[in-house]
């Protein structure tokens, strides 16, 4: 009877010692999982294209904008955008420029859309989280206002201060925007750019 009394008077603290440890597992299986992701980027990445270190006054970023839940976002995980990247940073090289790429996911879940845009392409920089209120799309839908939807790629110029030790971005201007998957699928296939 003592049993039942003492369990009686203690079920919330039963019940939330078994709600921690749940919860805790499964954080910790969610977060090998995602480990397990990035070290498959890291392997993934070793040997290949790098951005460059050097900062110049220019450069010229590949922001793509996505989601895993998007079919056309899917189906463009089999084209390759690296040989794109790969080209505009050899046209950036020749300009005298930089060349970063960006990849914004617009996934609620910071694992489903990290594993979309490792799917995707080897990215510089990685933005995905919070839907359609994350800092990269509110940068790009809403500075170019654009339309929000996915796909889309939008490729900049930036001109950045030239002081190495507070850079600064003085501006940020789109030379092109691509949306939808035909339209990125054309410009994998055959890239361009046209910068003034």
């Amino acid at each position: 009877m003592k049993f039942i009394k003492l369990v009686k008077n203690n079920l919330n603290l039963i019940l939330i010692f078994l709600l921690l440890f749940f919860s805790s597992f499964a954080t910790a299986m969610y977060s090998s999982e995602m480990l397990n992701d990035i070290n498959l980027y890291i392997d993934w990445n070793k040997n290949n294209y790098y951005q460059s270190y050097e900062k110049k006054q220019k450069e010229i970023a590949l922001v793509y904008l996505a989601s895993s839940n998007c079919q056309f976002c899917k189906q463009l995980e089999q084209l390759e955008l690296d040989k794109a990247k790969s080209w505009l940073s050899r046209e950036s090289n020749s300009k005298n420029m930089n060349f970063t790429s960006i990849g914004i996911s617009i996934d609620w879940k910071l694992h489903d859309g990290l594993k979309h845009l490792l799917e995707v392409a080897k990215f510089d920089e990685v933005i995905t989280g919070n839907n359609w209120y994350n800092h990269g799309v509110l940068k790009y839908i809403g500075e170019f206002q654009q339309e929000t939807f996915t796909p889309q790629i939008f490729i900049t110029v930036r001109e950045y201060d030239s002081n190495d030790l507070d850079r600064k971005l003085l501006s940020e201007e789109p030379i092109l925007i691509l949306k939808g998957r035909k339209e990125i699928s054309d410009w994998i296939i055959k890239p361009f750019i046209n910068i003034k």
